[in-house]
């Protein structure tokens, strides 16, 4: 993975300013590099920020876990996966207790299971976590270094506009775009098993 220092170099390269330039303190390019972060893990929902955790039923209620962003599925421990429902329509209907769950729904601070299993009820959470700050030297984000340049891309684009250089601050937007879309392309490229094709009149 791509830490912090060498996503500030890589930033300072691009933009052919200094380490020493106190313009671009190690402060103001950090900074930059992590609402880059944010911005980009905002475009998608990527592989790389999937989690897969086990979560607690407490009377019909799943606290979301630390860094919550989205929950992409959650599953009953022989493996069905709940239903999606809006709050409303989950509410509207019976939510009797002691039963597996079969759907869930998102009221904004935790999510609701029904029916109502007993307390202690486990559930397989597939979410999405938000991205942690960088901070100290060594940190580093959670997207692939292949794809360090998409940040230090957004990066340099916030940083151009701080310095008002509109020329600069388009072609890195124009980079940063290529790199978004080439990222969601790469998500789109199937990697199942293979599958034997016979042809017609084939001896197999």
């Amino acid at each position: 993975m791509t830490d912090l220092v060498t996503l500030r170099r890589y930033t300072r390269a691009r933009m052919g300013v200094p380490a020493t330039d106190d313009f671009f303190t190690d402060a103001v390019l950090t900074d930059a590099i992590n609402l880059a972060v944010n911005i980009i893990e905002e475009e998608h929902y990527w592989p790389w920020a999937e989690r897969v955790a086990p979560s607690t039923v407490t009377a019909g209620i799943v606290a979301k876990p630390a860094r919550w962003r989205a929950t992409r599925a959650l599953f009953t421990t022989v493996g069905a996966e709940l239903a999606l429902l809006s709050i409303n329509d989950l509410y509207a209907s019976a939510r009797p207790a002691g039963n597996n769950p079969q759907a869930w729904a998102d009221n904004g601070s935790d999510i609701v299971v029904s029916p109502i299993p007993g307390d202690g009820y486990t559930l397989t959470h597939i979410h999405y976590v938000s991205p942690v700050d960088l901070v100290a030297d060594a940190d580093t984000p959670d997207l692939p270094s292949s794809m360090a340049d998409a940040v230090v891309s957004k990066a340099a684009e916030l940083l151009s506009a701080r310095e008002d250089d509109q020329t600069a601050r388009a072609a890195h937007g124009n980079d940063y775009a290529k790199w978004v879309q080439r990222m969601l392309r790469s998500q789109r490229r199937s990697t199942g098993p293979l599958k034997v094709r016979v042809r017609p009149g084939g001896w197999i």
